[in-house]
């Protein structure tokens, strides 16, 4: 009877967690899984759809973690992908299209994302100003391997200068 009653509580307690957002949700190695935004304001939603309310935005590079994925994808614009139920470190929830996102998956994620906006072309100033706020957080922040972290500084002073390169002036 005991041994009944236990499962049960554990039953409870897992589906209590689970329905008031209890933590992010656990991959398949039972590690939390987190989310980086790989474009400048992802729109956080309030339901997995492109119409639901805006409830946030995410900035380039912007962490998140992941409570949960939609059960089937969706398209939009020609991409298909999950939506991506996810939770900002100041607790702002929603859901993004996981498109407009990468996993997570250590020091090479940051470095790959930099490394593709700075080849993306057509930028212009407040892209590459972006670009380079995203590396001076990456590298002085979350990046642990000293190599990466000399490619991102060096991505960042690249991107600097092509700032200063795309403002117009008067050569009277």
């Amino acid at each position: 009877m005991k041994v009944a009653s236990r499962i049960v509580g554990g039953f409870i307690l897992a589906l209590a967690l689970g329905a008031c957002g209890g933590g992010a949700a656990p991959d398949s190695d039972g590690e939390v899984a987190y989310r980086i935004s790989t474009g400048s304001g992802v729109r956080m939603r309030s339901a997995p759809r492109k119409d639901a309310e805006i409830v946030a935005s995410l900035g380039l590079g912007q962490q998140v973690s992941v409570e949960g994925r939609s059960e089937s994808q969706s398209t939009i614009g020609g991409t298909t992908a999950y939506w991506y139920d996810v939770m900002q470190n100041d607790g702002a929830r929603g859901w993004v299209f996981g498109a407009l996102t990468a996993p997570l998956e250590g020091d090479r994620t940051y470095i790959e994302l930099a490394r593709k906006r700075f080849e993306r072309k057509a930028n212009q100033f407040s892209d590459w100003r972006e670009l380079y706020d995203y590396t001076v957080q990456a590298a002085g922040q979350s990046v642990k391997d000293q190599d990466v972290r000399a490619e991102l500084e060096l991505i960042g002073l690249k991107s600097l200068r092509k700032a200063a390169e795309s403002i117009p002036f008067n050569e009277e």
